[in-house]
This record gives C-alpha cells, structure tokens and sequence, in this order.
C-alpha cells in the first residue's frame, strides 16, 4: 500500500458500507436532540458521502440513510444550542453552512458563509450569538463571522506563526472566560503529518476583545505533537475546573520522536503545564498487555474522565500490511486524566481506525465498526457495564454521536 495513501487514510476518516436491520427500523425520524453521523465510501477509500440525522435518544433502534442529510466527507458535525456547522474541510464546497434544528422538521438548512477557493473550515468557536472565529487550517487564518446571519467580519493572519512555511495550520480553539482564544497550531508538511524535524506542540493566544494575536507558546520537552485534529474539534477543551487539555496526534505511530497523548494548560495560565504530560506509549493499559500508538477519538465527560478511541497498532493483524478499516486495532478506553491512567472497557469490543464517541446524560456511546455489527455501544460508567452489540444500528460507518444539550 502506498505510504501516502495511508498516512492521508489515518490522519484524515475512510469510511465503507455497512448495513444492519436487526431491532427496530424507524426512517421516519424528523426531529430530537440527538444527532448520529455515518458516512460511506467510494471504492478509493478516500472519498464518499457523509450522513446526519437527528433520533429521539438511545433506545435500541436501526437507522437507514434515507432521511439523512448529506455532509462533508470524513467531518464529525459541529454544534452550537440548535445550530449545526458544516466544515468544508477537504474543499467539497466553498461554503461553512449552518443547520438549524427546528422543533417537528429536523435539520433545516439555514444560511451559509462564503469561503473563497482552497480554504479548508476546520474547528469552530462561537463567542456568542453575533461573533465566532472558524479556522482555516490549510490558508493560515482565522475567519472572523456572524453565526447569526453567517457573514464574514474579518480575518486574523497566522502566516508569521508557520514554523517551515506560511502556515501553521490552525486547528482546535478554546475560549477562556477571560477573553483569550487558545489555538492549537498543527504545523504539518505536504504529507499531514508534522515536520520530523519539530517533535513540539504550539498553541497561539489571541485577545479577542481586538482580535490581536499576543503570543505563542510551546512544549518540546514531551516529545507530544500535532497538537488537536482537523476532523475531531473534541481533542481539545476546557474542565469543570478552567484547566485546557490538548490531545496530541503526534506521528499517527510512524515515528517513535514523535508521540500522541495530552498536554494541559492550566486555569489562568498563558503556558503548558511543565508537570503534566500523558504520553500514550509510556502509559499502560489497564486489562491489557499492550500500549496505544494514537488518540483516534475522544470525548470528555467531567469530573476528570475521558473516554476514547485509541489506535493499537500491535493488533494489526499484519502489521506489514494494516487495513485500518477492516482491521480492529481501536481499542475503547475510559482515561482519568487526573492521575494519567488507561483502562479498558467491559464487553466494548475493539473497532476499526474510523469511528467515534460521544456522551448522552452520563452515559458513553461508542461508534464502533467490528464483527458484531455497526453501530453505537453504551457504557455505563455507574455500572462499569457496556454492550456486546450496537444498540443504535447505522448505514455506514458510526463515526459521530452529539446530545445537542450536552456541555461538552
């Protein structure tokens, strides 16, 4: 397989067709808070549709795309109150569109804002109803827009920030309460993947009260890089408590000075934490004889506990050769970021590289593709119990789960 072709296929989503029609089967869902996301893929692997709907809840049901809404390919749906963001990452459109959940009708399209030829939308920050940053991860920018009438205002240059170019690759944002954006900077080359050359992480500050960047800062002890992900705004946050976690990609596995895992950057603080760095393969894994590679996906649930997707490449069945769609390699997890420990999850099996989490009043739904079916699992952390099977059975590939009420 060629190289590129499979650093591309793990940095960014593959997705393949998948049906399931055992349970209940409802296409006639037009509203709810919960949106669920799928997606298919053209014979390349590299290309395809992505679908979102919105369910009632998580009652065990099976879900066709036939009242699904088409998205961009490989992007996991963004969301603000009733508002859900469409990011052109890949360029599918020249447009950030808006959709609005509308009580009795689903998603309504609502109006969208314009982007000029080869501007990616990455992650979005709405400050509030009149003013939002979305990043423009390949053009080295900001766009500064209403979220309300979804017009631009302006425009933040990064250019001077690129550590091999002019671009340093914006990604994951988090606003502080005091005003300031915290933005993680990928700077990755021609192939998506950092320079070798720069095993750090970099996070720009800007005052949004003048929109003026102030400063960046970095972490090159950890060996920790790329920091956040073009596809999953969750791999960075906020607490409870103030404190911001960055989840590292690093080298997706393909170089040991280059790790995944998580930088923080605590309440108050204009610079990462020196005492805390959770290093994925430094870290055991409760339950297991093995260690991760990379953070696939992740979803925060309070009170310090993180669940996840982790990449295990020693479970590849060949490892010369990995297929991360057929091969089940994402391993589910339940990490305290706290204490920097890892434990595996009772009866969630190991899915393919291509899936996702999400949180529905304190329970975990895990997005998983295996050979028990496609689908959404539920953990429970009360119980520390989780199901063998999905529960919530989808067309494609589950790769997206919000609770459009949920803070994170």
């Amino acid at each position: 397989m060629n190289k590129h072709f499979v650093i591309m296929a793990i940095g960014l989503y593959a997705m393949a067709l998948g049906t399931c029609d055992k349970k209940k089967n409802d296409d006639s869902v037009s509203g709810g808070q919960v949106l669920i996301a799928s997606a298919i893929c053209n014979p390349d692997g590299m290309s395809g549709t992505s679908y979102v709907q919105l369910v009632p809840g998580i009652d065990p049901a099976s879900y066709s795309n036939t009242n699904a809404l088409p998205f961009s390919f490989m992007v996991i749906p963004q969301a603000y109150g009733n508002w859900v963001f469409d990011a052109s990452l890949m360029h599918e459109k020249q447009t950030l569109d808006r959709f609005d959940r509308v009580e009795g009708h689903g998603l309504v399209k609502g109006p969208s804002l314009q982007l000029q030829d080869g501007e990616g939308a990455c992650h979005i920050t709405v400050v509030n109803e009149a003013k939002a940053y979305v990043s423009i991860w390949d053009k080295g920018k900001l766009i500064v827009f209403n979220p309300t009438t979804m017009t631009k205002m302006g425009e933040i240059d990064l250019s001077a920030y690129g550590a091999n170019d002019d671009d340093p690759n914006p990604l994951g944002m988090v606003l502080r309460d005091d005003g300031l954006l915290f933005v993680s900077l990928g700077q990755i080359g021609g192939n998506q993947m950092p320079y070798p050359d720069r095993p750090q992480s970099d996070v720009l500050i800007i005052d949004t009260k003048t929109d003026s960047p102030l400063r960046v800062v970095s972490e090159t002890t950890s060996g920790l890089s790329y920091p956040s992900r073009p596809v999953d705004p969750r791999m960075m946050f906020m607490d409870e408590q103030g404190d911001i976690y960055i989840g590292c990609m690093g080298y997706f596995g393909f170089m040991p000075t280059h790790r995944s895992g998580f930088l923080r950057i605590k309440k108050g603080s204009q610079e990462f934490d020196p005492d805390y760095a959770l290093v994925l393969p430094e870290t055991p894994i409760e339950g297991v004889g093995y260690m991760a590679d990379y953070l696939c996906c992740v979803q925060y649930a309070g009170n310090g506990m993180l669940y996840a997707l982790l990449q295990c490449n020693s479970l590849h069945p060949d490892p010369a050769k990995p297929n991360y769609l057929a091969d089940h390699t994402a391993l589910p997890v339940e990490i305290n970021l706290k204490a920097k420990t890892i434990k595996t999850l009772s009866d969630i099996p190991c899915g393919n590289n291509f899936n996702g989490v999400g949180l529905y009043n304190g329970k975990i739904l895990f997005g998983i593709s295996s050979d028990r079916g496609k689908g959404f699992h539920i953990y429970d952390p009360a119980t520390g119990q989780g199901t063998a099977s999905p529960v919530i059975n989808t067309t494609g590939e589950p790769f997206a789960f919000l609770h459009l009420t949920e803070r994170w």
